[in-house]
């Protein structure tokens, strides 16, 4: 048995180990269910050593351990008899929730399976959470700052209604508020001060709290969760007003009854955004598959060009109503538009364009076309639920 000790606190626990029958399936190999029981028993024997354990718990605070949530990543899944070494420890402890880690090795060192999980307590009596702080918990050890299992990206749809704001430790409603919002500005901020490579997704219930004093703290805006392609096209066009192209998240939904031309059209949707697929992608059939494919393809294409490319409209700002909806962005060479044809009985669309050299679709279904002529874009989509992509030289 091997451990980290600061101050007579266990900060760490590190021991021998070997995969018993019990644990294992038919194939010899171990079970989620082992996985599970071995890293619980030795949180529990770690938190004894650490005097917070069952019973030290329930006599000085009156509390038991419950586990909130686990998350646990197989490497190598090991075998019946196999000798492993486990280890544990503690992150430093957030208002009422202690994060544990767990790595997994071979007694050669390789590693086999990592995880983490969080821990409450909950008060005996009231069975209500209790702050860590007001228990027994160590408060003042150094603990160990590393993840066996780093969160990458976080989607955080924080839906909460702060309402008008509280009294409570505040001059006014309104005082209260503002320091509820700088309060949660300052902890993301902490959060990425810490996890410089975490990518955190600010959602809210799609599209809520699109501000850049949010956007200045988080990587991406999920800018909404509307499902419905057709009413997706219009929001995604409107939003650059709002967000950067490169931070605003748009969901793309093919589903298996849509057409081919409308499986295209939902994949335009998010182009030159950021792309969130979504829908029913094994259901697809074999040429719905291809669409949403090339799609993917011409976004990573493309992807790399925008955060310098700037957002115009040269039909105008889009309407729900609208019969054609087109957006682009151009830098000083090229620019790209999305054209989406919407409810038209007509299947060309002129759009004003200065300066053009030469334009091709780059991404669309069957039937589409392009002719320069004047300044002007002919664009043909030959039905209603169509749309394209189309990159344009400019002189």
């Amino acid at each position: 048995m091997r451990a980290l000790i600061f101050k007579d606190i266990m900060l760490s626990l590190k021991k021998d180990f070997f995969i018993p029958a019990s644990y294992t399936d038919a194939n010899a190999e171990l079970t989620l269910f082992g996985a599970l029981t071995l890293i619980q028993d030795i949180a529990a024997e770690h938190a004894e050593k650490m005097g917070i354990g069952f019973h030290d718990l329930k006599e000085k605070s009156g509390g038991f351990w419950v586990i909130a949530k686990t998350k646990l990543q197989f490497l190598r899944t090991p075998k019946l008899y196999e000798d492993i070494v486990l280890e544990t420890w503690p992150q430093k402890p957030a208002g009422i929730v202690s994060t544990r880690n767990y790595l997994v090795t071979s007694k050669g060192g390789e590693p086999l399976f990592c995880a983490k999980n969080d821990w409450v307590i909950i008060d005996a009596a009231t069975h209500k959470l209790m702050r860590l702080t007001d228990t027994c918990y160590p408060k003042e050890a150094e603990y160990i700052d590393k993840s066996a299992l780093p969160e990458r990206y976080i989607k955080m749809d924080y839906n909460i209604d702060a309402g008008i704001g509280t009294e409570t430790d505040a001059d006014s409603f309104g005082d209260g508020l503002l320091g509820h919002c700088r309060a949660y500005l300052e902890w993301i901020s902490a959060v990425m001060d810490r996890y410089p490579n975490l990518i955190i997704e600010n959602c809210a219930s799609g599209g809520m709290r699109m501000d850049y004093a949010m956007l200045s703290r988080h990587s991406i805006q999920s800018v909404s969760d509307q499902e419905s392609f057709d009413v997706t096209a219009v929001i995604a066009a409107g939003a650059p007003t709002a967000v950067l192209p490169e931070q605003g998240a748009i969901w793309t939904y093919p589903v298996h009854r849509n057409t081919e031309h409308e499986v295209a059209y939902n994949m335009v949707n998010a182009l030159l955004m950021r792309m969130h697929l979504g829908g029913e992608i094994a259901r697809l059939n074999e040429k719905q598959f291809a669409i949403v494919k090339e799609g993917i393809e011409c976004y990573k294409q493309t992807r790399g060009l925008i955060p310098e490319l700037i957002p115009f409209y040269p039909l105008g700002m889009p309407k729900y109503d609208s019969e054609w909806i087109c957006v682009g962005f151009k830098n000083d060479s090229k620019a790209f538009l999305k054209v989406w044809r919407v409810n038209s009985t007509n299947e060309c669309l002129s759009i004003p364009l200065d300066n053009v050299k030469s334009a091709e679709i780059t991404y669309s279904n069957h039937g589409s076309g392009i002719d320069v002529q004047n300044n002007q874009l002919k664009v043909r989509l030959p039905e209603n639920m169509s749309a394209a992509l189309i990159d344009v030289k400019i002189s």
